[in-house]
């Protein structure tokens, strides 16, 4: 936390760091930075004064807008295998995220990464598009050249 301050400084402040960690039961999220924050008292001057908690998202608010403007935003469009199979791709994405927004970044992510690029104005989803971002995100064996993967194949090995 040092580092980080110090580097702020050196860049004129010009910079915001924004911590962020996921909440356990029975914690407040004021609780949570506690000690993180109390390693760099200089930081804390410049902290808001209450931190902001993202709660986590219904069932219905992810099916309903979040996973509908993650399509939207990566300009997707669903071959007909997936159009087909649409509730399984829906409920594959709200097992793994389960409303969690940091969960829901790295499903965004990951799914940006394996689109191809656009047919026309649109990415195509398919179900080889579809595999490999469950199969990243549960660490399953993903091969075509996935350094993700990899890193945390090596990582249960350890």
């Amino acid at each position: 936390m040092e580092r980080i301050t110090e580097t702020w400084k050196a860049c004129d402040q010009q910079f915001a760091i924004i911590l962020a960690a996921r909440l356990r039961q029975g914690h407040t999220p004021t609780e949570l930075l506690h000690d993180q924050l109390a390693m760099a008292p200089d930081a804390t001057r410049y902290t808001v004064p209450e931190p902001v908690e993202l709660k986590r998202i219904s069932r219905a608010e992810f099916e309903e807008t979040v996973l509908v403007e993650v399509c939207v935003d990566l300009n997707v469009t669903f071959s007909p295998r997936v159009e087909r199979s649409i509730a399984d791709f829906t409920e594959r994405a709200w097992t793994y995220t389960q409303g969690h927004w940091d969960n829901i970044a790295l499903f965004a992510t990951y799914l940006d990464d394996e689109l191809p690029e656009p047919h026309g104005t649109y990415r195509v989803m398919t179900p080889e598009v579809i595999e490999p971002v469950f199969q990243r995100l549960y660490g399953a064996a993903y091969q075509p050249g996935d350094d993700h993967a990899s890193r945390n194949a090596d990582r249960r090995k350890r």
